[in-house]
This record gives C-alpha cells, structure tokens and sequence, in this order.
C-alpha cells in the first residue's frame, strides 16, 4: 500500500512548486528587459512573452487546483462563478505560453507584420479558452495544445531551418512535454503522488537550466560590451 500523504502536505508541496516556477519564469522575464529594449528584437519580444505567459498560468492552476480541492482541504464550497474565471484565463494564458514558444521558434520564417501576428495569437488562445470555458475540460485544453504542437512541427519541419534539431527546439521541446504531463496530471485526480514528485523536479530543472542560459548569455553581453 502507497503511503498516506495528509492533504495539507499535498497542498504545501504544490504550491511550492508552482510558485518556485512562476518565480524562475518572472525572473526571466524581468532579466531580458534591458536587452529587448535596446534591440527590439521580436525573437525576444515573444521569448519574453513565453515566461510572462507561463508565470500566469502555473500562479492560476495553482489557484485552480485550491478551487478544485477547496471541498476536500477547507471543507468548503466550490465558488461558483470564481472557478470558471479561473479557468478561462488558465487555459488563455498556458495557450499563449505555448504559441509564445512556437512563434519564437519559427520567428525567421513567418513573413507577416507583428500587429497582425499579436491578432493572430490572441484570436486562437482566445478561440480555445472559449472552448475550454464551455466544455469546462481540462482534456479538452490538453487536446487543444497537442494538436497546436503536431501544427508546428510541421511548419518547422517544412521551413528552411539549418538544424532540425538544435538546443533551444530540445529545451522547448521538453517544455512543452512536461507542460503536457503537468496538465495531465491535474484531470487524473487519481494520479499516483509519488510519481508526481520527479516531475516537478523535472520541469524546476527545465525552467532553471533556460534561466542559468540567459543569465550566461546576458553576462556574456555585457563583458563584450
């Protein structure tokens, strides 16, 4: 028999977790300020865009989770209107998170004005949290984004790339998949909790090696300048 987990540490664990990569995400994204306001770069715009997307994301399925367990930890009510709100925006910003991550990795071969590309993006995480908010699914958004995935692959598959695999698609890559795990996790309430644990360790791991590159990168910068 698994060991008993009391859900007050389940809770405590969880919330560490989320909040150690909301932290690593915003500290990217803070550090990168300086060097896109110098060059204007709109690779680092939507880079930026990736962590300031995801940062939202795991701070509100953090939130989303206290609502879904808020009968079970606190003994009180769901919110009726509070967790629908949360979830909306929940899957709006993971969406965008990952968009941020495809447009970044495609940026040399989309031949289209930024304002527009903006418009493009919000439309279709928009058009999904809708989707998501009426079906009120979380496989529903899991689906939403795999299927976004399989679409990038195939234009980076198709575009003129000198390396079909480099660092920053494998780094990405991995982003994305334990992203993915992550929102598997929180439709199978019954997911084993001893499995969980490596996976955060996982995705801390992910976040902090992508912060540890561009703060090398950044210091790297700096000395040559």
């Amino acid at each position: 028999m698994p060991p008993f987990h009391p859900p007050w540490e389940i809770l405590i664990t969880e919330a560490v977790y989320f909040l150690i990569i909301t932290c690593l995400c915003l500290i990217i994204y803070f550090m990168t300020k300086d060097i896109y306001n110098l060059s204007k770069h709109k690779g680092i715009y939507h880079f930026r865009n990736i962590f300031l997307y995801f940062s939202f994301a795991y701070l509100l399925r953090l939130i989303n989770i206290l609502l879904m367990s808020s009968r079970e930890f606190f003994n009180i009510a769901r919110p009726g209107t509070l967790y629908p709100l949360s979830m909306f925006l929940f899957s709006y910003f993971s969406t965008m998170a990952i968009l941020s991550v495809i447009t970044t990795l495609l940026m040399k071969n989309l031949k289209i004005k930024e304002s527009r590309l903006n418009l493009v993006l919000h439309t279709i995480a928009l058009i999904s949290s809708f989707i998501v908010l009426v079906t009120r699914s979380h496989p529903i958004l899991m689906l939403i984004q795999i299927v976004i995935l399989f679409v990038s692959i195939i234009f980076v598959i198709k575009g003129k790339h000198k390396r079909l695999v480099s660092q920053n698609k494998l780094t990405f890559g991995l982003l994305f998949i334990f992203w993915i795990l992550n929102l598997f996790i929180l439709t199978e309430r019954l997911f084993p909790w001893e499995y969980k644990i490596p996976l955060y360790v996982v995705s801390i791991a992910i976040f902090f090696s992508i912060y540890y590159r561009v703060h090398k990168r950044l210091t790297h910068v700096k000395k040559e300048g």
